[in-house]
């Protein structure tokens, strides 16, 4: 059932960015993440094709699976996890290659559901919990997202990252506390990652030095591929969480 609703809003999404034919404000804003606008099938071949990392992510995390059968990070957790990162995909490679308003919402909510799972698998012990407050809290932040404008959109999914942040580390801190064995060796890795991939977005916007249009090199697809991997990274650390829950004898 998880998976025909997946498959349902990402046929929502690319519907939707086919059939509204505004384009997005970022082409007047001159700030469209630097690649030159094709104007054919795909407006940016190389922003298009490395949003593909948050899907091959996506599908990894639902590969790879939970610890174990009762592992906190539960097949539940694990499956909507790899759903939000195809959710995050299909944005992605919407706004890219069709840079309409619709795709630019899209992308926008894609990317805002990556916090919001944060969020919410650290505030819920019951799946069904999780699962309810996601959904809500997906679709508030959807309509929050509209009701502002994507210009103004970046700073709605700024609140929620930092908010994700902030519960991540509380949560480490939490368990380190509890736990002098516990790891710190993901957490590390995924901050250097996402920190790298942060740099190749700012190199990657129209007004960087080293925007270079008309080049199959693009900085932000840089970034595409190193927020992935370090989203990818992320789902190691809560499963290494449960890994380590189970061999103490933990529920």
């Amino acid at each position: 059932m998880l998976w025909v609703g997946v498959i349902g809003l990402v046929a929502l999404v690319f519907g939707g960015a086919l059939l509204t034919g505004a384009e997005s404000g970022c082409i007047a804003a001159g700030d469209c993440s630097c690649e030159a606008l094709d104007g054919g099938l795909v407006s940016q071949g190389t922003n298009t094709l490395t949003s593909l990392a948050f899907v091959a992510a996506g599908l990894a995390v639902v590969a790879v699976g939970p610890a174990g059968r009762r592992a906190p990070f539960t097949a539940t957790r694990t499956g909507l996890y790899g759903a939000t990162l195809l959710l995050t995909g299909a944005g992605s490679i919407a706004f890219h290659g069709t840079v309409t308003e619709f795709a630019g919402w899209a992308d926008l909510l894609g990317a805002s559901a990556i916090p919001v799972f944060a969020i919410v698998h650290r505030t819920s012990q019951q799946d069904e919990a999780l699962v309810r407050r996601y959904l809500v809290s997906l679709g508030v932040t959807g309509l929050a997202l509209w009701l502002v404008g994507t210009a103004n959109g970046r700073y709605v999914l700024t609140v929620l990252v930092g908010s994700a942040v902030v519960a991540e580390i509380r949560s480490i801190m939490r368990r380190r506390d509890q736990d002098a064995r516990y790891g710190r060796r993901w957490p590390a890795g995924v901050a250097l990652v996402f920190g790298a991939g942060l740099g190749a977005w700012y190199l990657g916007r129209d007004s960087s030095s080293l925007c270079q249009p008309e080049s199959a090199w693009q900085w932000h697809g840089i970034w595409h591929l190193a927020a992935a991997l370090a989203l990818f990274a992320l789902f190691l650390h809560w499963r290494s969480e449960d890994a380590s829950t189970v061999s103490s004898g933990r529920a």
